[in-house]
This record gives C-alpha cells, sequence and structure tokens, in this order.
C-alpha cells in the first residue's frame, strides 16, 4: 500500500511540474544568456498550456541581439496570437515587450462596456482604433467585421 502510495504521489507531482514553454526553449538553446530571465518571465506569462511558437534570434550573436517570439495559445473558442521581443540595450539592460492579440465576437462598444469595463479612454489612434488604458495596460479595440479584435501591449524595462 505504501508503494502505490509513493507511486501515486510521484505520478502526481511530475504533472503538477509546468513545462517549459517553446518561447524559452529556443532561447536556451540558440544561446541568450543576459536576457533569459526576461525572456522566462514574457514566455511564462504568454505561453501557457497549449501552445506553439516561432522564434527568430541572430544566429551569429545570439546574445547581443533581439529574440522575438510568435506564439499561438489554443483554446476551444478561439486562438490567442501573442509576440514577444526581448533585446540587449548599450547600457547592458534588457528591454522587453509584448502584444497579446485576440477576437471577440461581439462589437467593439460592447468589448469595452463589459470586458475593460473601467478602461480609461485614451482616444482614437486614427480613424477606427479606439485606445483604452486597462489597468495600467495599453489597450487598443479594432472593428473586425461584426466583431473586435482586442491588442494589448506593455513594455518593460529592465525585466
Amino acid at each position: 500500500m505504501k508503494r502505490i502510495l509513493l507511486l501515486l504521489s510521484l505520478v502526481l507531482s511530475n504533472n503538477a511540474l509546468a513545462e517549459e514553454s517553446i518561447p524559452l526553449k529556443h532561447a536556451t538553446t540558440h544561446g541568450i544568456k543576459k536576457c533569459l530571465p526576461a525572456v522566462k518571465s514574457i514566455a511564462e506569462f504568454l505561453a501557457k498550456g497549449n501552445h506553439g511558437a516561432n522564434s527568430l534570434w541572430n544566429k551569429n550573436t545570439p546574445d547581443e541581439s533581439a529574440f522575438t517570439s510568435v506564439i499561438e495559445q489554443s483554446f476551444k473558442d478561439s486562438p490567442i496570437l501573442s509576440t514577444m521581443t526581448v533585446t540587449r540595450t548599450k547600457s547592458d539592460d534588457c528591454y522587453s515587450e509584448y502584444e497579446k492579440i485576440f477576437y471577440f465576437e461581439e462589437n467593439c462598444m460592447a468589448t469595452a462596456q463589459t470586458t475593460f469595463k473601467g478602461a480609461e479612454y485614451e482616444g482614437m489612434v486614427n480613424k477606427y482604433i479606439t485606445f483604452l488604458n486597462h489597468e495600467g495596460i495599453d489597450t487598443y479595440l479594432m472593428p473586425a467585421g461584426p466583431g473586435c479584435v482586442v491588442i494589448r501591449r506593455e513594455a518593460y524595462m529592465n525585466l
């Protein structure tokens, strides 16, 4: 009985361990070192669960150049497309940014009033795209047929 309980606890603990994200695997495998903590932080935020990724880096000097990745998270109802970029700066810090792009079936006005209730209206980017500040995150709403494409963007220094 003790062996069964031990085996069961090992199986459960192994399943509980999070698998490393694909962008983090790419960065680790291909020589990103200085900004690897920033890649890890953003990749773990964007690439949870079922995901795929396509990453780019400078093959000659990977640790001195930008690392960028496009990530698809797959869900039953729709995917989320994200992009992330991490780059080493001249001051030897790391600049990082990401965007998350997803679609709502309701129009942008309804999306703003329900999903982003309480967001601050910042204005129009030009003619069609609304700019909101939602909980400190730049959020853009773009009409797409009867629905709304949402783009959320954040940038970090020294992550």
